[in-house]
């Protein structure tokens, strides 16, 4: 009977798919460069997808109860500000979600049965931009930025659309390179009705700009930290670059920011089960 593989060879096959597919998309933004003539060319959004396939997997696989899900839709109905008072609705499609899941659980106490009921709770969303035009630090922090911007539009929908939700977390991603943080709900309280057009989609531009003055990154992580956008101030998170030390460490505090929304929301839900 052949053997079940051990946690040591999961991580090691994830890692070698994860490094694959980095050096395969490094190689389709040089061929997109060689046939557009355009030197800073950032590639496609969607050559990503796969490796952050393999990386949230990566994360998710070691906990039961953790599964990463592509593209949840998030639909919130609203009664629009300074408008004629008629119902708005808006959808926003994030590129990735964690959630999180308790199936039905029966637990005798004092002679009783008691049913704990199957739910599901989504616990992280990510949005995935295209890669930086090159690895300086200022056009790391423009491409995360961008996928910020976004992320900041998609939650103010997840809280418009869950309104007893307090927190999510979540993650930049822009290439090879991520950010996260945990978003709460009472940073997105003003402005949170207005009905502007397509509030939740920002394309990606990319063709970026090369910078004016290229500066080298390590491969650890950005040697300065990103200014991390959310409505009425900044709060700084630093940015890291898949397959480092740094990056590996900090997915265990990806986790742990998720395991601690339970605290930050004032929810027992999972109370019986942990993380």
């Amino acid at each position: 009977m052949p053997r079940l593989p051990s946690a040591q060879q999961i991580i090691a096959i994830y890692s070698d798919k994860e490094c694959i597919s980095i050096a395969a998309n490094r190689a389709t933004i040089r061929e997109t460069r060689d046939s557009t003539g355009d030197n800073t060319h950032r590639g496609l959004e969607f050559i990503w997808y796969w490796t952050w396939d393999i990386v949230i997997n990566k994360i998710t696989w070691r906990y039961i109860s953790l599964s990463k899900i592509p593209q949840p839709r998030i639909t919130s109905v609203f009664v629009a500000q300074g408008g004629t008072g008629q119902e708005r609705w808006k959808t926003c499609v994030p590129d990735f979600g964690i959630v999180r899941h308790l199936d039905e659980e029966v637990i005798e106490m004092d002679g009783e049965e008691i049913v704990f009921p199957a739910k599901s709770k989504l616990v992280a969303i990510g949005e995935i931009k295209p890669a930086p035009s090159d690895d300086s630090v200022a056009m790391i922090k423009h491409a995360i930025t961008e996928a910020t911007m976004t992320l900041s539009k998609q939650a103010r929908t997840f809280f418009r659309a869950y309104p007893k939700r307090k927190a999510i977390v979540g993650i930049s991603v822009a290439g090879e390179y991520w950010s996260f943080q945990t978003l709460h709900s009472k940073n997105f309280k003003d402005n949170a009705n207005i009905d502007e057009p397509n509030p939740d989609y920002l394309p990606s531009n990319p063709s970026s700009s090369v910078s004016p003055a290229p500066m080298s990154i390590s491969d650890q992580s950005s040697p300065d930290p990103l200014d991390f956008l959310s409505p009425g101030k900044a709060i700084e998170h630093p940015i890291y670059r898949l397959r480092t030390t740094n990056s590996n460490t900090v997915m265990d505090q990806l986790v742990d920011a998720i395991r601690k929304l339970e605290a930050v929301e004032g929810s027992k839900e999972f109370d019986y089960m942990p993380l």
